[in-house]
């Protein structure tokens, strides 16, 4: 258990009763196993099966899933969503750079790989989010980025004039931290 605190889990949490394909025999959706490029996802005797030590956390699965069937660890991308709203331009950003400068962070910006959650974003931060990719090209999970800019593209044609940026160089992220309350100062 003190393990567990050293080294988090990040693998994607499966609940297999909201897994389509395990809820209804006549389905066939593969969606999630067709994405992982890790194949740690497979369709067997039982069911939905999550092999959690080839899952490198790049939530392509989590993505995809139209049940919400796969988790991602740690808060929800909601909960992300209303702690950035707190930020006159809020940035976020991946656990797998935790010295960079975010308001927020998803385990991975994988989360994001869905034209769904892109268009979520557009339409709560109509003033403006900055999305920082600056870790990707040196990240495991790096391949998912051509995944969230394909999301980020399919989004632009859904939503005029989108404030959200991906931000690929770190001079042009805008970080500003956030201001004390009077509370916050006593």
């Amino acid at each position: 258990m003190a393990l567990d605190a050293l080294a988090p889990d990040r693998a994607v949490s499966l609940d297999r009763s909201r897994c389509a394909r395990h809820r209804c025999g006549a389905n066939a959706c593969s969606a999630c196993i067709d994405a992982c490029p890790e194949e740690a996802l497979s369709w067997g005797e039982g069911g939905l099966a999550l092999e959690s030590g080839a899952c490198t956390g790049c939530l392509a699965c989590f993505a995809v899933c139209p049940t919400a069937a796969l988790a991602a660890p740690g808060p929800s991308l909601l909960q992300v969503l209303a702690a950035l709203a707190e930020h006159e331009m809020p940035v976020l950003g991946c656990s797998g750079r935790p010295g960079s400068e975010a308001h927020a962070r998803l385990p991975c910006l994988g989360a994001l790989a869905h034209s769904e959650a892109m268009v979520l974003c557009a339409l709560v931060f109509k003033d403006g989010l900055h999305i920082d990719m600056t870790a990707c090209n040196t990240c495991p999970n790096g391949h998912i980025a051509a995944k969230v800019e394909a999301a980020f593209d399919l989004m632009r044609e859904l939503v005029p004039s989108p404030a959200i940026k991906l931000i690929r160089d770190p001079e042009a992220l805008g970080f500003q931290p956030p201001a004390l309350s009077r509370r916050q100062l006593f």
